[in-house]
């Protein structure tokens, strides 16, 4: 039996919005790290970070949180999960001993966040990439959300 070769470039979305997100926070006791040396180990510019003890300016004020965090996230598309998380990952290093480093320090994942605009939709996950973040010491963390429209009278 062969497998059919889909073009994930034109292959349309089970879901109607797709993002991504790399979380790395600090472990257990351990609750302050250097947001700078992570970005260092994965090449990558963070588009959130804090250190424990930090003012973090939100939308609605400033929080101070008992833990450091690094995060790395793409815009919300209607593209597959697939296509998403390659975007993602491309952002950062391919050096595994640089995630090895960063995995053996915090607990990392990967976030996925898809919208539904109506019911019934499903998705998969290519084996290919669950190597990819199998490698990366990754675990996936997958929040779904579905809009239902009000009925119309």
């Amino acid at each position: 039996m062969q497998l059919k070769n889909i073009n994930r470039e034109i292959y349309d979305s089970w879901f109607d919005e797709i993002t991504t997100a790399i979380s790395i926070t600090s472990r257990g006791r351990e609750k302050h790290f250097n947001k700078d040396e992570i970005s260092e180990l994965l090449k990558a510019t963070p588009t959130t970070a804090w250190t424990a003890g930090e003012p973090v300016f939100l939308g609605n004020g400033q929080k101070v949180f008992n833990y450091s965090s690094w995060g790395l996230s793409t815009d919300w598309e209607r593209i597959t999960i697939d296509l998403q998380i390659e975007k993602l990952l491309s952002l950062c290093t391919k050096d595994m001993n640089a995630w090895k480093e960063i995995n053996q320090a915090y607990d990392c994942d990967i976030g996925i966040g898809a919208n539904m605009f109506s019911q019934h939709k499903g998705t998969n996950i290519s084996s290919s990439i669950l190597k990819e973040l199998a490698e990366r010491g990754l675990g996936i963390d997958l929040c779904v959300y579905y809009y239902e429209e009000e009925e119309k009278s």
